[in-house]
């Protein structure tokens, strides 16, 4: 009645290594067990029962069926975090794990998809609800790095995606529960920039070996300058103003310093994207954090009781037998 069987995560382009063996959610991020852990190496075969874990994740998670009747169904959450607020959820149980069981996945970082900016940011909110007692003003300033990153990295596309899930998560529990969840990710993918394909990008004349890495260089002037926002075209170099070809799934703020143009390439899926800097971008999302900062500051704490107050509701099988249409 206590226990539930977990397996690993390994991945598909690399099979020998193993992604993630549970894991840990504190409440900001997740911290998966043994990541990146070579198993073709004799000596990574014995490690010790992992500690104890909050979540398996479901690609491969068998509980009993009476975790549902001591803790109801999960929330409907869709994607992202389902599996961890679930798994903390019901933490009373003893999560092993069968030595050789898993399933093979291709890595997350491959299947880059801006659109799920708005699941993890809203989930994360709703999540946590139940487990902490952090103030809406923390959570601004989450959403601050996270616009901070996509201003860096030139993915201005997708900040509507992280904004849009702090909006929604906003309109309270009785929103979620009404929410046709098929069409709002159709909606969603609409927002995507162009894709081409590695073909597609030789074709045009780019090598796509030559990635670009730079040097580590000076923070503090990464930081007075907005990562290169600031210094006017004119001192740039001429390779600045050339398209910069950059790994989109290993991409530090450094290598985005002074680059106009970038190719933002992801080497596993064979796909990329292009980006370009405008400053315009910056203004316009400072003068939106200004407004959400105001909006956390009233509207989180109402958002946040009635996701509590509707818990047992949202997990009820009274709620999923009228969502999927099956009292029909």
């Amino acid at each position: 009645e206590n226990v539930a069987i977990g397996g690993g995560m390994l991945r598909e382009d690399e099979q020998e290594i193993l992604y993630e063996l549970g894991g840990r959610w504190n409440g900001d991020r997740l911290c998966g067990f043994y990541s990146d852990l070579d198993l073709s190496e004799k000596e990574n075969l014995l490690f010790d029962k992992p500690e104890r874990p909050d979540y398996c994740a479901w690609w491969y998670c068998c509980m009993p069926i009476g975790v549902i009747d001591r803790h109801g169904l999960p929330l409907p959450l869709f994607i992202k975090n389902d599996d961890v607020e679930y798994g903390v959820r019901c933490n009373e149980l003893d999560r092993t794990f069968l030595n050789g069981v898993g399933v093979y996945h291709s890595p997350f970082e491959a299947k880059y998809n801006a659109s799920l900016e708005y699941y993890i940011r809203r989930n994360e909110l709703i999540s946590n609800c139940y487990t902490t007692k952090r103030s809406g003003l923390k959570y601004f300033w989450k959403l601050v790095r996270c616009v901070g990153i996509q201003l860096v990295q030139q993915r201005y596309f997708a900040i509507p995606y992280s904004v849009k899930g702090y909006d929604d998560f906003l309109k309270g529990a009785d929103y979620l529960a009404t929410l046709d969840a098929e069409k709002l990710n159709s909606d969603l993918r609409k927002g995507m920039p162009k894709i081409y394909t590695k073909v597609e990008l030789e074709d045009m004349g780019y090598d796509l070996t030559n990635i670009y890495k730079s040097k580590p260089r000076s923070e503090f002037l990464q930081t007075i300058t907005l990562n290169g926002y600031l210094i006017p075209k004119f001192l740039c170099s001429k390779q600045s103003r050339e398209v910069r070809i950059i790994d989109s799934t290993d991409c530090p703020p450094r290598d985005f310093f002074t680059s106009r143009k970038t190719l933002q390439y992801n080497p596993l899926s064979q796909i990329g994207f292009f980006t370009e800097e405008k400053f315009s971008k910056v203004i316009k999302a400072g003068f939106m954090l200004v407004g959400k900062a105001f909006k956390m500051l009233v509207e989180y704490n109402r958002a946040k009781k009635s996701f509590v107050r509707k818990q047992k509701y949202l997990t009820s099988f009274e709620f999923w037998s009228k969502k999927l249409g099956l009292d029909d």
